[in-house]
């Protein structure tokens, strides 16, 4: 099982909110596992204490608080970066540099690319490979900072050129010279192995491939699934695979699908209700390519969407972060969110148009972005704090007995914000961002 698998595993987990606690750890062939540690009466299973991994880790669902798959992911695997920190040995090397690419890794972790993340993941002592990446100093001069932020974007640069030139260098020596494919041998060697079937063709919709394979020595010749790869390492995934011992029956099954994601697609575009028209670089400002972008409405660019999501709903998007973001920084990464939807979403800087001009737009984006900047205004308040989706502002003191039964804050997150602000939450009135109504009312 590979790290991303082990992660999808304990999904289940942290979507349901189990109370189980799990453990997440390499055997002694480097394969990962993940599994509950307790019986239903609660008693520790007898192999627990056989497990050999030092940095392996044990979770509940409350240390992920219902966080999604890049969120759990991240986490676990700077937990375990963390746990060979703290007891790993580490010969030669400077203290106080291990500690600040620690610090560093905590709080930058996401700005890795997915090929690099799982890279790392096939190492024993990951940190110590980080520790040899690295090219420069992190520590900071500042006395009040753990490492430099101001060389993250060399280190995350510096890192992914080593990834990239380690896994692409090995790919190449592997491969004699006298061994070398066709482009049409290449192209055979690409094609899908799904369950012992070999993919015929398939067609990409909605964020899927639906897949049509064939397997000669199985009495049900036929395979038509699902695939898609909407986790952060980016690894196909198959399900609702069904077999076939009929071709007709079998293309049968393929055209409902892609039916099915057809009738998906219009009711979506029906719900909306907005004009399908994509926008180019002409609905950019000029000169927005030098300027930081974060706060500021972009435009991703067309081509790099699939056809049926090449949209202005699709491709307006407020820019949150990311190095990318920065004008002429060295990072690539361009976070955003998108206009109409609120789905979060990553880019490299070459996949943006650019600032969006607000004079080239259709009326409902610039009425959005406007609501947007209202509430990012109100977030400047000193008395106002933000969470969940919600921000807040001191109201007065409401007794539980005067809550609303039906408000839309259940008490286990009051409860938490409460312990994480250290307030009386039931002193504050609250507002979705966006939305005038008020919870507590």
């Amino acid at each position: 099982m590979t790290f991303n698998q082990a992660i999808g595993k304990m999904m289940h987990e942290v979507e349901s909110g189990s109370k189980e606690p799990f453990i997440i750890f390499r055997n002694a062939d480097g394969g990962w596992h993940c599994d509950t540690i307790v019986n239903q009466y609660g008693d520790k299973y007898d192999w627990v204490d056989d497990i050999q991994d030092p940095f392996a880790l044990t979770f509940t669902s409350a240390d992920f608080d219902g966080g999604s798959f890049p969120y759990v992911y991240d986490k676990i695997l700077t937990e375990r970066l963390r746990a060979e920190y703290e007891s790993a040995p580490f010969h030669d090397a400077d203290i106080d540099e291990l500690k600040a690419l620690m610090n560093l890794l905590e709080e930058n972790i996401g700005e890795l690319s997915s090929e690099a993340t799982e890279y790392l993941t096939l190492y024993d002592r990951p940190l110590a490979a980080l520790y040899d990446m690295t090219p420069i100093s992190l520590k900071s001069d500042d006395p009040d900072f753990d490492y430099d932020s101001d060389k993250v974007g060399v280190f995350i640069e510096a890192v992914e050129a080593e990834v990239h030139d380690k896994l692409h260098n090995r790919k190449k020596q592997e491969i004699p010279k006298e061994l070398e494919t066709s482009q049409e041998q290449l192209e055979e060697s690409n094609k899908r192995k799904i369950h012992g079937y070999e993919e015929k063709f398939s067609i990409q919709l909605a964020g899927k491939h639906v897949v049509f394979a064939e397997n000669p020595n199985d009495e049900s010749l036929y395979l038509v699934c699902y695939v898609q790869s909407n986790n952060p390492l980016g690894l196909e995934e198959c399900y609702n695979d069904e077999v076939f011992a009929d071709y007709v029956e079998a293309m049968r099954g393929f055209t409902d699908r892609l039916d099915g994601l057809v009738e998906q697609l219009e009711t979506d575009r029906s719900a909306i209700g907005l004009a399908v028209n994509p926008l180019t670089a002409a609905a950019c400002m000029s000169g927005g390519e030098s300027i930081d972008w974060e706060n500021q409405l972009v435009i991703v660019k067309a081509d790099i969407l699939s056809p049926e999501y090449r949209s202005a709903e699709h491709q307006l998007a407020i820019c949150i972060g990311g190095f990318g973001s920065k004008s002429g920084a060295m990072g690539k990464a361009v976070y955003v969110e998108e206009l109409y939807s609120g789905k979060q979403c990553r880019y490299n800087r070459y996949q943006i148009e650019g600032v969006a001009d607000l004079d080239k737009l259709p009326q409902w984006a610039v009425s959005k972005f406007a609501e947007y900047r209202r509430v990012q205004e109100a977030l400047k308040e000193p008395s106002v704090f933000k969470f969940g989706g919600y921000h807040f502002k001191p109201y007065r003191k409401y007794d539980k007995s005067e809550m609303s039964k039906d408000k839309t804050v259940s008490d286990n997150t009051l409860r938490r914000m409460s312990s994480d602000f250290g307030l009386a939450i039931s002193a504050y009135e609250w507002k979705k961002d966006g939305v005038d109504s008020m919870s507590l009312r």
